[in-house]
């Protein structure tokens, strides 16, 4: 076979590649939404704002969701890069996965990575998808970020393997891993509907949501939850005006993308009839939605122009999203309590009805 292509769907959050690039797979399922709808609720932050520029993340209970172990879409195999290069070229290795319809996952130094904005330029630790490849045409394909889109590109196979080969900048043995990952045929996902109930809650009361759920993994210390990041998204544009700290889209980013999984979960409950349907509520999750884009798009309209002006408007607009979704969420969680009460009622008649007959 000299051309083997593996498919992919462009998953509901992109923001990080530790979500993407097994949601790319799991969305091939559409059942999987489910999943992902159920899960991906909580927001916290993961490191301090100036720190680190990755500071807000979903609360999944894992940073990476192949190692969550209610996932069962995603199979997958840890195999260090080292242990490849003793038994097999790392080409023909990944050729070999592709064949048998598995992805690959794998670490890369974007300094030889040549579609990259490190190309040539600085060390920088990064992973890839790869999801196919031409032999005729001596490439790749995989999933990655290109002109800061989450998208299909190509790189050279020799190339790839090189940058492969850097494995992890800086560090004397070089432990960099691939992980071969396989889509699992899953027959049917119950949403789980006390696990939505309880982390809606968490997140509209700042709650830790590691209290309740100790088996995850145990965030820092000093980490925000839920509604609570509004406060240091706000603290991060008063560095940005004093310019004391490192810019980023990448919070509004993730801000957008929760905002969307908080409409779609609303759409999903009332599509299926969980909780009543509400026009007037569901035009609420939407003007959510659009809102964060607003504020997402005058980051990036700041990042060009940098006209600090545009950050007074910002944290306007992140106080109306906060209030905005405090009375959007309160009155979901009213339907799923409303819900949880009735389910309940019908849970205790149908158990009293067996007992007498």
């Amino acid at each position: 076979m000299t051309k083997k292509m593996l498919p992919v769907t462009i998953p509901i959050v992109v923001g990080y590649k530790r979500y993407s690039h097994f949601l790319a797979v799991m969305s091939n399922d559409e059942k999987s939404q489910a999943w992902i709808l159920n899960h991906f609720i909580q927001l916290y932050t993961d490191k301090p704002f100036d720190k680190d520029i990755h500071w807000l993340s979903f609360y999944l209970g894992e940073p990476l969701i192949w190692r969550h172990n209610n996932n069962p879409w995603i199979y997958t195999q840890e195999i260090e890069l080292s242990l490849i290069n003793q038994l097999t070229p790392l080409d023909e290795f990944i050729i070999s996965c592709i064949d048998n319809n598995q992805y690959v996952y794998i670490n890369c130094d974007y300094f030889y990575v040549p579609y990259s904005n490190f190309y040539g330029k600085a060390n920088r630790r990064s992973q890839l998808l790869i999801t196919g490849y031409d032999l005729e045409k001596n490439e790749f394909t995989l999933m990655d970020y290109f002109n800061a889109q989450y998208m299909a590109v190509t790189i050279s196979i020799p190339a790839l393997v090189h940058a492969a080969k850097q494995g992890i900048y800086g560090q004397v043995l070089n432990r960099s891993k691939i992980v071969v990952i396989e889509l699992n045929q899953v027959e049917h996902y119950e949403f789980n509907f006390s696990l939505a109930s309880k982390l809606l809650k968490d997140y509209l009361y700042a709650r830790n949501s590691y209290e309740r759920m100790p088996l995850f993994t145990k965030p820092r210390e000093q980490a925000s939850y839920g509604i609570d990041v509004y406060t240091d998204l706000q603290h991060f544009l008063d560095r940005i005006e004093q310019q004391s700290t490192a810019h980023s889209s990448l919070p509004f980013h993730i801000l957008y993308e929760h905002k969307k999984c908080m409409r779609l979960l609303f759409d999903y409950l009332s599509k299926t009839g969980r909780i009543k349907p509400s026009a007037a509520l569901a035009d609420e999750f939407a003007l959510l939605v659009d809102k964060t884009l607003v504020l997402r798009n005058l980051y990036l309209k700041l990042e060009i122009s940098e006209d600090l002006l545009l950050i007074g408007k910002m944290k306007q607009c992140v106080e109306t999203i906060k209030a905005l979704e405090i009375s959007a969420l309160e009155k979901l969680i009213g339907f799923i309590d409303d819900a949880g009460s009735i389910n309940l009622k019908q849970e205790t008649l149908d158990e009293a009805s067996s007992v007498h007959s």
